[in-house]
């Protein structure tokens, strides 16, 4: 990523603020002679930065640059609940590697972190979060660092408007695909039309409880697919290597906890236990199945011969249907493990 502009205190801007033929560690700001630092030990890391990007040209956070960076996208249409999903994950992330595994894990800007207090305080008060409007995202950051650890990594979580995935204008505006680790590729089962047909007086009589997604899977995908071209290229021989997390929301609706959640999980680990040790592999299985089952097999074949490695989940971001009149706080089911499964595969935190 490019160096980002510095900014002295009177204002100016500085694109090339490091050890040069200006000087090798101080430059003079040519508006007020203000001597800036050129390394970040003698002070340069404490100067306000903006991206370097023309098309961005935003304010940097403090935490921008402290360690390794970790870029993960929530990726899905609109009203398929990605927002409610990644504040409810990271609640569990925190909680969960805070509290049992001894991490650090504090928001690098104060902004991020009150907007995430502020949507705790709605769900914890049964309200939903307002959907994401924002075409190009503003990524949460986490600062994560292990016990022990020297040097900490750098979450940043995008979470783009369902609007991105309907039009192919707003995908190629989507700059962070460039630098991405993993995809978390959320599913409302509502939005699969066989399922649909299938269930669809039962859909229709919560249909204002259950807010069906807008687009359907394949198209959600092949937007996706084209950034990624458009980003990394065409993968002519080999596969991605970036980790894609399936998640098949609103399991707590239609019975789907009977059919991809852990009763389902724990019928199928009995049945063969050699072959599933795990609950979580066992739900990858049921979701794996349930998508070829209604229709999207090419969808799952397809995704599978552009990426190295798929897992599939099911969750549930809210853990009961939302309704006006209950303002009981919302338990979330199995929120945490597409996040820890990516977050693992890119070395940000310890195999469990």
């Amino acid at each position: 990523m490019s160096l980002p502009v510095f900014l002295c205190p009177c204002g100016a801007r500085h694109a090339r603020l490091y050890p040069n033929h200006y000087g090798i560690f101080w430059h003079r700001c040519k508006q007020c002679n203000t001597r800036l630092p050129t390394i970040g030990f003698l002070g340069r890391k404490e100067l306000s930065r903006l991206c370097a990007n023309p098309s961005c040209n935003r304010p940097l956070n403090p935490g921008i640059g402290e360690g390794t960076n970790v870029h993960i996208i929530i990726l899905g249409s609109r009203s398929v609940g990605k927002t409610n999903y990644i504040i409810m994950a990271l609640r569990e992330f925190k909680h969960t590697f805070e509290n049992m595994y001894r991490y650090t894990i504090t928001f690098t800007d104060p902004v991020h972190k009150r907007n995430f207090e502020e949507s705790l305080r709605r769900l914890d008060n049964g309200q939903e979060l307002k959907m994401t409007p924002d075409i190009i995202p503003h990524a949460y950051n986490l600062r994560i660092k292990a016990l022990r650890a020297w040097v900490p990594k750098l979450m940043y979580v995008y979470d783009a408007a369902g609007e991105v995935f309907n039009d192919s204008r707003h995908t190629r505006r989507q700059e962070y695909y460039k630098y991405t680790q993993g995809i978390i590729f959320v599913i409302d089962p509502c939005t699969i039309t066989e399922y649909y047909r299938a269930h669809e007086m039962e859909i229709e009589r919560i249909r204002d409880s259950i807010r069906p997604g807008s687009s359907d899977v394949m198209s959600t995908y092949t937007r996706m697919l084209s950034m990624f071209e458009a980003s990394k290229g065409v993968r002519n021989e080999g596969r991605y290597p970036q980790p894609v997390a399936v998640v098949l929301t609103k399991a707590d609706a239609l019975k789907l906890e009977e059919e991809i959640g852990a009763p389902a999980a724990q019928s199928l680990m009995a049945q063969d236990p050699s072959k599933y040790i795990t609950e979580e592999d066992a739900i990858s299985t049921l979701v794996r199945d349930f998508l070829s089952a209604y229709g999207l097999d090419n969808f799952v074949r397809d995704l599978e011969a552009q990426f190295v490695d798929v897992k599939y989940f099911s969750c549930s971001a809210l853990g009961r249907l939302p309704i006006q009149t209950n303002r009981q706080e919302f338990i979330p089911i199995r929120v945490l493990e597409p996040l820890r499964w990516l977050l693992t595969h890119a070395k940000a935190i310890k195999p469990m």
